[in-house]
This record gives structure tokens, C-alpha cells and sequence, in this order.
């Protein structure tokens, strides 16, 4: 399942809700000059604009109205039969993985709270690796349909390196690409690529 740059963007777009240049490169796995040509496009086709920000803040972009029905006709054209079986195995194999991320996150806030020292922090660290390494075969499986979610392994990777170099704030925290982060915005890809809904499903 490839995605042409305005779509894959606009993908990205419909997950995140809004995001600045910066973040959909990150996000994407585009550079700055392919997004800035695909969202370019997009707002010319009335299917994204600029957001309204405050001061010293970086310009974001929505999909608008147009831009979430086009997005939906996208995602439905592509949704072929091999594909829903492919990343339907894939995803049964992150819902698991899935309840282990947000044991794993509600552990450490509340650890946070507690004021509790490094040493806490390693033995998460120590489980957060080995969650990563389930995650990588559901991601790795579902990439062979839809190569994109090759990104979010990419993604998740960086967070866990940060968190072993000591950042723990890379497990769960927010306004960065924690662990958590990533996580919620994969599991809202497969969601929407599959054609479903969170209700009857564990959430990010």
C-alpha cells in the first residue's frame, strides 16, 4: 500500500489532528521540500489549511471538511482484501503489545509522582526494550503492506534510545515523540487503514 506524498501527508494530517512542518517530516519520513510541496498542494485543492496560531509558535495545518472525505475515499480505494488480512494479523499481534505499552506507561507516571529515583527508571527501561522487540514484529508484518508503518518503528526506536540515555521523560511524555506517543498514533494508523473504531478496542 504506497501513498503518494499529498496523501501520506494528509494521512499524518488526520492523525495527529494538526501539525507543524517540522512534525510531519518526523512523522512522514518526508523532507522539508516534499512536505512542503504536498501540504502546498493539499491547501490548493482545499483539502488543508494553515491553522490559526499564537504568537512565537510554528504555523500548524488541519485537514478540512473536503480534506477528511477525500482522506476516508483514499483509505477505502486502498483497503483491498490482501491488505485488511495482512494488517489484520499484524494488528493481533500488537493488541498485546499494546496492553504491555500502557501498563508500562501508567507504571512510570505513577512512579513519577511517587518521586521514585533512577533505579526505578532502569528496570522500566530494561521492559520498555524488551516491548519494543514484540513491537518491531507486528510493525515489521504490517510494513509489508503498508511500508509507511516502517516510520513508526523508526520513531519508537529513537524514543527507547533516549530513554536509555536517561530521558525518561521519552516514555510517556507529551508535545514530543515519547514511546507513548508514537504508540497512540500507531495504533490510530492501523485503525483507520483496517476501517475500524476504537469501541470494542484497547486504546492507545
Amino acid at each position: 500500500m504506497s501513498f503518494e506524498r499529498p496523501h501520506l501527508t494528509a494521512h499524518i494530517l488526520r492523525i495527529k489532528g494538526s501539525a507543524d512542518s517540522a512534525r510531519l517530516c518526523a512523522a512522514t519520513g518526508l523532507s522539508r521540500t516534499e512536505v512542503t510541496a504536498a501540504l502546498s498542494s493539499l491547501q490548493r485543492h482545499g483539502l488543508a489549511r494553515r491553522a490559526q496560531a499564537h504568537t512565537g509558535e510554528q504555523v500548524a495545518w488541519v485537514l478540512t471538511d473536503t480534506g477528511h472525505h477525500w482522506h476516508e475515499q483514499q483509505l477505502a480505494a486502498h483497503r483491498s482484501a490482501h491488505l485488511v488480512a495482512v494488517l489484520s494479523e499484524a494488528y493481533d499481534r500488537f493488541l498485546p503489545v499494546n496492553h504491555a505499552v500502557k501498563q508500562l506507561c501508567s507504571r512510570w507516571q505513577m512512579l513519577r509522582s511517587a518521586g521514585a529515583g533512577g533505579d526505578c527508571g532502569v528496570v522500566l527501561t530494561e521492559q520498555l526494550v524488551e516491548i519494543h522487540r514484540q513491537a518491531m514484529k507486528a510493525l515489521l508484518q504490517a510494513a509489508a503492506v503498508a511500508p509507511r508503518m516502517r516510520t513508526y518503528a523508526v520513531r519508537l526506536q529513537r524514543a527507547v534510545d533516549q530513554v536509555r540515555a536517561g530521558d525518561y521523560q521519552y516514555i510517556s511524555g507529551v508535545a514530543i515523540d515519547s514511546y507513548h506517543s508514537v504508540w497512540f498514533e500507531c495504533h490510530e494508523d492501523f485503525l483507520l487503514t483496517l476501517g475500524r473504531d476504537r469501541v470494542g478496542t484497547e486504546t492507545g
